[in-house]
């Protein structure tokens, strides 16, 4: 009877023991982890900072572009053959400011960007600045951003509506080379 008694303590001692490992294991893993990307989070932080997409300035390029993070452009704007004049440039500045604006509200606030939705916004990013510089037309931009969009939604295995996007084709080919740059911001005023 004694050897069946100390058998069953034994048993309930490394049970015990294997159980507290287990848990202390996992536990400082629940919020060291960066937050996976949802197309719902972004649009709740798109929403903190609607403020600021809806800036008059920022609203002139209303048509032509998405405005916030994550939006698919249209057909129409697939078909802009037409690169951005002085004072819409100066609206992709503000744009580009922005957005770098929210990102910096949404830590505050305590809605961090996951990993992918950053490499995300730094490809549209270089976008951006080759429409700001003059040296892709709209439709290049827009379909470019598409096809940035769509491939991060493969990545993730998550699908996206994509506009039909034949018609841009060529027109994006053409300067799909272009050297770009990199954007120079303030801490205060447009980007450029």
């Amino acid at each position: 009877m004694y050897n069946y008694v100390k058998i069953i303590n034994s048993f309930w001692l490394c049970f015990g023991g294997l159980l507290t490992i287990a848990i202390l294991s996992t536990a400082g893993c629940v919020g060291s982890a960066p937050p996976a990307f949802s197309y719902g989070a972004q649009q709740r932080g798109n929403a903190l900072c609607a403020t600021m997409y809806d800036n008059r300035n920022i609203q002139l390029l209303s048509g032509k572009m998405p405005l916030r993070p994550g939006e698919m452009p249209t057909r129409a704007m697939l078909m802009i053959n037409e690169s951005p004049g002085e004072n819409e440039a100066q609206a992709i500045g503000a744009l580009e400011a922005a957005v770098r604006n929210c990102h910096t509200l949404r830590a505050n606030a305590g809605q961090h960007t996951s990993a992918s939705e950053d490499i995300l916004e730094t490809r549209t990013s270089q976008l951006r600045y080759g429409l700001y510089k003059g040296a892709i037309p709209y439709g290049a931009y827009n379909y470019g951003l598409a096809q940035v969009l769509k491939r991060h939604a493969d990545f993730l295995g998550q699908t996206k509506p994509s506009p039909n996007v034949t018609g841009s084709v060529p027109l994006y080919r053409q300067f799909d080379a272009a050297t770009f740059g990199t954007w120079t911001c303030p801490s205060q005023g447009a980007c450029y």
